[in-house]
């Protein structure tokens, strides 16, 4: 049964990143079905007293009429149940409260539970490892802003997140409540944040998008965890790309079976984060290991790559496409295997295409070869069809390489970048390499001989791209360094290494970070990478956003999760915005050791700034309402929507915010001064260049509709007019 939501919040469960759904069993006759202490799916049950009892394989719930109380999976370590329970204390409209029915009975129907409260309607749609709560709303009758308020306990230690509430235990994990994004039935939107109140949570929408809403209000979330396989099977390396068409991501991992036997899985997901479904893609007694995947837009498919043994004393490249849109996959297929007895093919990297040119329908493979001299970068081409043709050695003659990477994405008229390292002794060095679309052509260029390194990412669009990798600063510390480098059809350099350590925000050089990888959202880069914390060998995962090639961070440090006891390493990411879609969203997916288990997990991570946003000065009369429809993000376009009145003749102000001006004795007021552009219309699409400078920069916005009665009129205007709210934009 559908519904519409109003107000919702994800309870992402345990510690952060728990499955989505638990493996189903391998490939076998259907006669014998084998137990499993493993949950599969979602159990309900109804209790005589009316409530709802349910069994997931992340969380218990119950439903009652007084309260939902929500039990976190915190695992066989944990002594005794958490609970987090919830009530809506109230719903306002400004000054006026809405009427709902607080003892209300939950209806279990389908996959979610309803509380039916009059006027509003709580929904919790249930999932096998968190649940969604929403409101629907009826009536948004009223004046100023939309609040929701909740009456939370729990003896978890509750605190505001850059991504909502988060509700902790020090050791065994803990329950967050999302922050959510408004939109309407006319698909406009703007975000809404989750805020601890005094004894619960606040869920705040502004005036001026509720007043401008049209049908019913929705919120969903836009930040949340998420888990990609987590159980007592180890689930290890994983990559991600994002396919622009379908909006979808794929998550390749290998998932071991047996000390000498494992196979790889991938998981696809929607632009929101919502699991969708779960595909084998290798399965049989070898050893199938380092899967790597890329995505081709026109072709609206991915690429899934990974290292095989044969069973005859070498390994090879293999590879699989896969339909963005479905579960199709086409057959297995040799993406690369040297002749020879021992001659291996290791660790592919993918990096996929948006371009539509003749060699649009193609993929590139980076990877590791075994040769009589050591080992090199072999560059293999793959076509859309799943024909691989070698193109010839990416490494520089006479070094013996040691890692690959590659940049996720070309366009028409570029090429891919790849970077690897290459030994000099004992030491790592670090070198980029541009890599033809077709034939052999291929120039390699030093980034950094100064100091052993370990390699990180390789991103970026056109003819300039970034490296970052990590680069040894002192016994047992490294830090994060990046290097600019620049390709053209003439020429392949690069800007000297810099230590992004050393200038990212909150970053503390003495502590030890690796593994970084790196994703460009469109205009900025984000990296992400593992920092030493806690006992020896423990990482937290943290993420940074700079601008090259000024190294201008517009957030930096920040975590990806909650700090647990886990162990979190070698995290692997993609933007949308690489791929041409939209700025500042990527998906990060990384390695968790916990009491001795090993699985995959990931989060969705916004690089836009943390300040910033949407504010609204009173300056309306007459009824006339202004709406953001989207977040004013650095290389982004801000839409607005003002009430479509007499569209021909209403007029965008666009300027400087200053303190309302009122105009005449009605409560029209001028909040634009300057006024430095106008445009005609209702609707407005505002570009905001990639520059950093701009970030914390602000510009107002108001409609104005000009011969309109109920606003000012002659002699105090010089026509008579209504003014709509101004909405102040400060870059994010």
């Amino acid at each position: 049964m559908k519904h519409v939501r109003s107000v919702s919040a994800i309870l992402a469960l345990g510690s952060m990143s728990l499955a989505s759904a638990r493996l189903d069993a391998q490939a076998g006759p259907p006669a014998a079905v084998a137990a499993s202490a493993t949950l599969q799916r979602v159990h309900v049950d109804t209790a005589g007293d009316g409530s709802v009892w349910v069994l997931a394989p992340g969380y218990k719930a119950r439903f009652a009429r007084d309260m939902v109380e929500f039990f976190p999976s915190f695992g066989r370590h944990a002594d005794r149940l958490f609970p987090v329970s919830f009530r809506v204390r109230s719903i306002q409209r400004g000054a006026r409260a809405l009427a709902f029915d607080a003892h209300a009975l939950p209806h279990f129907e389908g996959d979610h539970v309803r509380f039916d409260r009059g006027v509003v309607q709580e929904v919790w749609d249930l999932r096998p490892d968190e649940v969604e709560q929403s409101f629907v709303l009826s009536d948004l009758s009223g004046d100023g802003d939309l609040v929701v308020r909740l009456d939370v306990t729990s003896e978890l230690t509750a605190t505001d997140a850059h991504d909502g509430v988060r509700f902790a235990h020090a050791r065994f994990g803990h329950v967050q409540y999302g922050d959510v994004l408004a939109f309407d039935g006319a698909g406009q939107q703007a975000t809404a944040p989750s805020r601890l109140c005094a004894g619960g949570i606040e869920l705040r929408v502004p005036a001026a998008f509720a007043n401008a809403a049209r049908g019913p209000l929705t919120l969903d979330p836009v930040v949340r965890s998420i888990g990609v396989d987590s159980g007592s099977t180890q689930t290890l390396s994983a990559d991600v790309a994002f396919e622009p068409t379908t909006g979808n991501w794929l998550v390749a991992y290998a998932r071991e079976f047996a000390t000498t036997d494992s196979d790889i899985i991938t998981r696809r997901f929607n632009s929101a984060g919502d699991f969708l479904e779960e595909v084998a893609v290798a399965i049989g007694s070898r050893e199938s290991r380092n899967p790597a995947v890329g995505a081709n837009g026109p072709g609206r498919q991915f690429l899934i790559a990974w290292d095989e043994d044969t069973g005859i004393a070498n390994r090879v490249i293999l590879g699989r496409t896969r339909d963005a849109a479905n579960t199709a996959q086409g057959s297995t297929f040799t993406v690369l295997d040297t002749p020879g007895i021992g001659m291996d093919d290791l660790a592919p990297q993918v990096g996929g295409s948006i371009a539509t040119d003749v060699t649009g329908a193609n993929y590139a493979v980076l990877c590791l070869s075994d040769n009589s001299n050591g080992q090199h970068a072999s560059y293999v081409r793959v076509s859309t069809s799943g024909v691989a043709t070698r193109l010839g050695t990416a490494s520089a003659i006479g070094l013996e390489a040691a890692d690959v990477r590659i940049s996720k994405a070309r366009a028409n008229g570029e090429t891919w970048i790849g970077a690897y390292l290459a030994f000099s002794g004992s030491v790592r060095h670090a070198y980029a390499v541009q890599l033809a679309v077709s034939g052999t052509p291929i120039r390699s260029q030093p980034i950094d001989t100064t100091a052993d390194c370990r390699l990180g990412g390789v991103a970026g669009r056109g003819s300039n791209y970034f490296v970052v990798y990590a680069h040894t600063v002192g016994a047992g510390n490294s830090d994060v360094f990046g290097a600019v480098v620049r390709a053209t059809a003439t020429a392949f350099n690069s800007d000297p290494p810099v230590n992004l350590t050393a200038l990212e925000p909150g970053a503390v050089s003495a502590v030890h970070q690796a593994s970084p990888t790196l994703a460009f959202d469109g205009c900025r880069y984000t990296y992400a990478y593992q920092e030493a914390a806690g006992a020896a060998g423990s990482f937290d995962l943290f993420a940074a956003v700079v601008s090259v090639p000024g190294m201008i961070f517009s957030d930096g440090h920040r975590p990806l999760h909650a700090a647990t006891t886990a162990r979190e390493t070698n995290p692997a990411m993609v933007s949308t915005g690489e791929m041409g879609r939209a700025i500042a969203r990527s998906f990060v997916v990384f390695e968790r050791l916990t009491s001795g288990e090993l699985d995959v997990a990931g989060v969705l991570f916004d690089g836009h700034a943390s300040g910033g946003g949407v504010t609204t000065l009173a300056t309306g009369c007459g009824g006339l309402q202004l709406a953001a429809l989207s977040e004013p993000i650095l290389g982004g376009t801000a839409l607005l929507r003002a009430t479509a009145l007499q569209p021909s003749s209403q007029v965008f102000l666009i300027g400087l915010p200053v303190a309302p001006i009122r105009l005449c004795q009605s409560t029209c007021a001028l909040g634009v001064l300057p006024i430095l552009l106008t445009a005609v219309g209702t609707e407005l699409a505002l570009p905001i260049p990639c520059g950093a400078t701009l970030v914390g920069a602000a510009v107002a916005v108001q409609n104005v509709l000009l011969g309109a009665a109920g606003g000012c009129q002659p002699p105090a205007t010089p026509l008579p007019l209504v003014t709509s709210p101004t909405l102040v934009l400060t870059v994010r």
